[in-house]
C-alpha cells in the first residue's frame, strides 16, 4: 500500500496510474451519489461512499483493479496484510465482481485525513473502516 497526500499524487505517476485524469476529477467536484459507480474511462471508475465496512472483519483482495481511497472528510482506517501468512480465505475469487475475501489480522493500520489516499495493489488484502461519524471516501478502481 502507498499512502500520501492527493496533492501530491502526481509525484506516484510513475507508479499510480491516471493520476492527472484522478486529480482533475476531484478538482471538478462533479460526485457521482452515495453508493454509484461513475465510470470515467475505460480503464477508471469511482463511488462515493459513506459509513462502508464499519463492521467487517473480512479483508478483499482484487485481481483485475488498483484501487486508490480517497478521503474527502472525516478519517478512514486502513487495515492490510502484508502477504497472505496470516489469512485463511473465506470466499473465492468472484471474476465478475473482482473480489476474493479473507478473514485474517492486519499487519499494518492507517489513519486516512481528508485529502489523504491509499493506493493498493491487486492481491494485497486490505479492508477499511470509517473512523467516525461522517466520514465520506472514493474509491477508484482503475484497470490493471
Amino acid at each position: 500500500m502507498i499512502t500520501g497526500n492527493l496533492r501530491d499524487i502526481d509525484y506516484y505517476r510513475s507508479v499510480i496510474p491516471y493520476t492527472a485524469e484522478i486529480s482533475a476529477f476531484v478538482q471538478r467536484n462533479e460526485l457521482p451519489a452515495v453508493g454509484e459507480w461513475l465510470q470515467i474511462s475505460d480503464s477508471l471508475r469511482v463511488i462515493r461512499l459513506q459509513d462502508y465496512n464499519r463492521t467487517s472483519d473480512l479483508l478483499e483482495t482484487h485481481r483485475k483493479n488498483y484501487d486508490l481511497h480517497v478521503t474527502l472528510k472525516g478519517v478512514d482506517v486502513m487495515r492490510s496484510c502484508q502477504g497472505f501468512d496470516r489469512t485463511t480465505q473465506t470466499m473465492n475469487y468472484d471474476a465478475d465482481k473482482d473480489y476474493a475475501l479473507y478473514a485474517g489480522v492486519p499487519d499494518a493500520v492507517t489513519k486516512l485525513h481528508a485529502n489523504e489516499f491509499a493506493f493498493i495493489l491487486p492481491h494485497e488484502p486490505h479492508r477499511n473502516e470509517f473512523g467516525e461519524e461522517g466520514t465520506e471516501k472514493l474509491v477508484f478502481k482503475i484497470l490493471v
